[in-house]
Formats: C-alpha cells, sequence, structure tokens
C-alpha cells in the first residue's frame, strides 16, 4: 500500500488549481507558502494518479494541456465550493445565529437571565433561544444543548465549561416557621430543625457553614428534599423548614434569614457548552452573564472570574478546557 505521502489527496486538487492559475510554481510557491519542490512533487503525484498530464512544462513556460484545462475548470468550482463553505462556518461562528438551546437549573434571578436572553434577541435578530429548566446529570450526558447552567462543581464531566460566578448563600425560613419554631442560633439547635434539603449540586446538600474564620460542615436533614432551588425556595415559604438559597432581593423580601452570624461558603455556578467548539451565540450568552459580576453584596453576586476551567473528564482524569480560542 502506497504512503499517505505518495498518495493522492484532495489537497492535491487546490494545488493544482493554484499552479494552473499562475502558471508558474515559484509564484505560487510565494502566495501559498508552500515550498516549491512540495508543489511539484505534489502535482507530479496528481498527474500520476490521474494517468495524465495536466501542465505541460518547460524551462522558460508552464501551460495547461487540453486535459489540464477540463480537469482545472472543474476543480477551480470545487475549491471554490469548498472555501466558500469555509467562511459561512467562520461567519456562523462570529456571528450569533440560528436557535440557542440554554439549559437552566431554575430562575436565576441573581443572574437576571431573563433580561440577558431579551437583549440578545433584541440585538441580534437572526439568534433564536430556547430555555429549558433541565437538573439531571442525563441532560448532560444527551449533550442536547449549546449552554448548561450549573451550580456546585462538576465532577464526572467530560465538557468544557466557563465559571460564571461564586454567589453566596444563606439559610432562610418563612416568618411563620419562625414564629413556631424559633431562630436557631447554634449548629446544635439547627440539627433540631426540619432542614430543606437540595440535590442540585454538592455544596447544597452538605452545607459548607462559615462563621470568623470557623468552618463547620453540615448534613442538612428533613422531610422534603428537591433538586430544584426554585422548588426548595417554595417549600420555604410555604413554612415547611430552613433552607440554604442564594442571598437576592425576591428571597429577602419573602423569607426571614436565620443563624445570621453563619453563612455558607459561596456557590459556583458553571456554564457548561455542549460542544468544544461553542457556537458564537453560546459564547456570547456565556460572556453577558459573566459581564453581570456584580461587587454590590445586596445583589447576592460576587465578582467572576471569568476564567476557562478544567472538568474531569469520566475516566477521572483532569481534561485541559478547549475554549481558549473561543474566550
Amino acid at each position: 500500500m502506497a504512503s499517505y505521502e505518495n498518495s493522492y489527496n484532495l489537497n492535491d486538487l487546490a494545488i493544482f488549481v493554484e499552479i494552473a492559475k499562475r502558471r508558474n510554481i515559484s509564484k505560487t510557491a510565494e502566495v501559498t507558502g508552500v515550498p516549491s519542490s512540495t508543489l511539484s512533487r505534489r502535482l507530479g503525484i496528481l498527474e500520476a494518479h490521474l494517468g495524465v498530464q495536466l501542465l505541460a512544462r518547460s524551462t522558460r513556460k508552464m501551460a495547461l494541456t487540453e486535459a489540464g484545462r477540463l480537469y482545472f475548470d472543474r476543480c477551480k468550482e470545487l475549491i471554490e465550493l469548498a472555501f466558500n463553505a469555509r467562511e459561512a462556518l467562520q461567519e456562523e461562528g462570529r456571528r450569533p445565529r440560528g436557535k440557542l438551546k440554554v439549559m437552566l437549573p431554575g430562575p436565576l434571578e441573581p443572574l437576571s437571565v431573563a433580561r440577558v436572553v431579551s437583549d440578545m434577541v433584541r440585538t441580534s435578530p437572526e439568534l433564536s433561544i430556547e430555555c429549558d429548566y433541565c437538573f439531571g446529570e442525563a441532560d448532560l450526558a444527551n449533550r442536547e444543548f449549546d449552554v448548561a447552567l450549573r451550580w456546585g462543581a462538576q465532577a464526572d464531566i467530560d465538557l468544557t465549561a466557563r465559571v460564571i460566578g461564586f454567589y453566596p448563600f444563606h439559610l432562610f425560613a418563612s416568618r411563620e416557621y419562625v414564629a413556631r419554631f424559633g431562630n436557631p442560633q447554634t449548629l446544635l439547635e439547627l440539627q433540631a430543625h426540619e432542614c430543606l434539603v437540595s440535590d442540585g449540586c454538592q455544596e447544597l446538600s452538605v452545607w459548607s457553614l462559615e462563621r470568623k474564620g470557623t468552618h463547620q460542615a453540615f448534613k442538612p436533614r428533613g422531610h422534603l428534599r428537591a433538586n430544584s432551588l426554585d422548588m426548595t425556595r417554595r417549600f420555604a415559604a410555604a413554612g415547611a423548614g430552613i433552607a440554604a438559597l442564594p442571598f437576592q432581593a425576591e428571597i429577602r423580601d419573602s423569607l426571614v434569614r436565620v443563624m445570621e452570624s453563619w453563612s455558607l461558603k459561596p456557590v459556583p455556578l458553571y456554564a457548561i457548552y455542549g460542544s468544544r467548539t461553542p457556537r458564537a451565540g453560546a459564547r456570547a450568552f456565556v460572556s453577558e452573564l459573566i459581564k453581570l459580576g456584580d461587587p454590590d453584596p445586596d445583589s447576592g453576586s460576587l465578582s467572576s472570574p471569568d476564567k476557562n476551567v478544567r472538568l474531569p473528564s469520566r475516566s477521572g482524569q483532569p481534561r485541559v478546557s478547549k475554549v481558549e480560542a473561543w474566550s
């Protein structure tokens, strides 16, 4: 079997077209950056494969043969179509267009996702956005999305992600619950309360509580659990127990904070790309979310690091992010 170096390949068509345009191998080498010797060798391989001479060569000039002219006319169209296809894909990668499917873990009021989506479709009329509330790992495995937002570290996926930001969480309950059962002030007192468990991420299934440099892990226990922070908030508003929730105006107005001297370790929010080469719409959407990093502590958001991150592969080995070129 012939080696790849000496076999016919489609790149030879492009080489032949460039040489035929200029009728000069040296000039073609200057334009393409390919050495003259390589051009001559590849042209010879192409002619040998076809079994005909395409270019009549002498010491002074080069001319297309009859077969070469026929082949040039056909190949020129193919090469132009290939370049047009490449330019179309590059344009697709630069400009947000088409349908963007976004998977959300809940309303995400701290990020004003609704405002970001509305602004994007207004400024990019060729873009349509479909938002879907999805919570399970199976949704990520299917990869039928462009961007998925997820709370907490994602341990068992081989996709590329960016950190949107780290958001402060606190413990909240309804006024009715506090009036009936009291406001716990210590971890020992908290153990006696009904806690609402969120299965959205590891950081919320085990509460990492902090106070004045002291760190304590607390395993919440209760009769209600959900994989949606919005549902957990609704349980708390109904007086069902104490929940760990992001610090935001809506929660602050409908619930009261308990164990005020303690706070949870900030929970990261990740944007996970469904492709290693995300389209322009996906990159623009994530960039807009990162811009919303707000230093105002009352808004519930801390400054966003705006960095690509490594996520472990399914085999447990770290995988280097592939998004640097798309940042």
